[in-house]
């Protein structure tokens, strides 16, 4: 869901991570027509406490950068995830809505995954985002996830820009919801402590 944003690579700011380790696959096939990314970092948190975040697509508005309205259209009635969402991204003179079907999965052999893959785009002729969450093995306070693009642009130009930008793009996208985590955990343990008090 966050491929269109960060991969145009409009997003140059740069957010604490914490302690955590980060390590970068990078271009696994430069040689392909499809550019693929993949970045893995450690987060500081529950494995299901990030996996909410990542698929609370309606939320991506409150924390992350130039997305100006973000929506779900569809939902799974079983498991109530989004099948359908969209984002309106805005920045300069960029003002563009992407809708993408969403896959969300939390019950294969303890990996939760997130999948949105563009339904149409002017753009990109490819377009595909996908994060695959697992608890710690030794820690179940925190988990490991990784964030896979995948993206072809339609102009040749913008495709070769691509590789200048690419993992630093990438990289801003994980520290945009590792930093919500954190924060997200942080009240949670707050609310915990009080009712403890009470």
């Amino acid at each position: 869901m966050l491929a269109r944003d960060f991969v145009k690579g409009f997003c140059t700011r740069r957010l604490p991570c914490g302690n955590s380790r980060r390590s970068f696959v990078g271009f696994i096939d430069s040689g392909s027509t499809v550019q693929k990314l993949s970045i893995k970092k450690l987060f500081n948190s529950p494995a299901k406490n990030v996996y909410d975040i990542v698929s609370d697509i309606s939320k991506y508005q409150e924390f992350v950068p130039y997305c100006k309205e973000s929506f779900v259209s569809g939902i799974d009635p079983t498991h109530r995830t989004p099948v359908e969402a969209g984002l309106r991204i805005q920045f300069q003179n960029y003002d563009e809505q992407v809708l993408c079907k969403v896959q969300c999965s939390d019950n294969k052999n303890d990996v939760l995954s997130i999948v949105a893959e563009c339904k149409e785009d002017t753009l990109f002729e490819t377009l595909r985002t996908s994060w695959r969450i697992s608890p710690h093995p030794e820690n179940y306070e925190a988990s490991n996830v990784e964030l896979c693009l995948q993206f072809k642009f339609r102009s040749l130009l913008y495709q070769n820009l691509s590789m200048l930008f690419g993992q630093k793009a990438i990289q801003v996208a994980i520290d945009v919801f590792h930093k919500r985590a954190l924060q997200q955990r942080h009240v949670e343990l707050n609310s915990n402590k009080e009712l403890k008090v009470d």
